[in-house]
């Protein structure tokens, strides 16, 4: 009697654990065909090799866990169609395309909640949206757009006000500085917390650290804005 009993337990307990399995690798597969079917990365598919170099050199300074050997292959291929002359192989920009787009899903899938995605990242969107918050965009402010160039400007619009902040300050002492540098300054004030909008307990280290210059190049790289 006890023998069935338990049986009985046993295939419920086997049944319900499958069941909880089988809704994971579904939830799984959504998010891989969410993110490959990322409309808001798309454009990079027409972008040469030199236009996305700007972008994988920030995502090379520090490596992200988890693919270690596609990093490693891709740096191959990406470092040779860079250095090279003659026609590129589409094949090998289309890599190079492919390599990016999943860095970024990645690392946004480092810097928010991330149970349950397999690992496999979060959307550009979401990453936009993150970085808004991380800056100091109110939450209300971006309830309900969904448009990536509107939240790209916001983005960049908050950006810009410590751009020129900043720009105006080395004017004042007549120093020379890049766009490229303040930009830069900027990136690592917001990673240091050292700008008032910055909430401190939110930063998450080395994702952290690359996620606004992504940003700020992917709105670039589309157009939206200039600097």
């Amino acid at each position: 009697m006890k023998t069935g009993y338990f049986k009985i337990l046993k295939a419920q307990a086997t049944d319900k654990m499958n069941r909880i399995v089988t809704t994971i690798e579904n939830k799984q597969k959504e998010i891989k065909l969410k993110l490959d079917e990322d409309e808001d990365l798309k454009f990079l598919d027409k972008l040469s090799a030199k236009e996305l170099q700007p972008l994988l050199e920030i995502l090379k300074t520090e490596q992200n866990q988890g693919i270690d050997s596609l990093y490693k292959g891709l740096t191959v291929v990406s470092n040779r169609i860079l250095n090279r002359e003659d026609n590129l192989n589409i094949d090998d920009v289309n890599a190079l395309v492919s390599f990016i787009k999943a860095e970024i899903h990645l690392l946004g899938g480092n810097t928010l909640a991330n149970l349950g995605r397999g690992n496999q990242g979060v959307t550009y969107k979401e990453i936009v949206k993150d970085v808004c918050e991380r800056i100091g965009i109110n939450k209300k402010v971006l309830d309900g757009k969904e448009d990536i160039s509107a939240l790209e400007y916001l983005f960049f619009k908050e950006f810009r006000q410590h751009f020129d902040k900043l720009k105006a300050k080395y004017d004042t002492k007549n120093q020379s500085i890049t766009n490229e540098e303040i930009e830069k300054e900027i990136v690592k004030e917001y990673a240091n917390g050292l700008l008032s909008t910055l909430l401190p307990n939110n930063l998450t280290g080395p994702a952290w650290r690359k996620t606004i210059p992504i940003v700020l190049t992917v709105t670039k790289l589309r157009g939206n804005v200039r600097v």
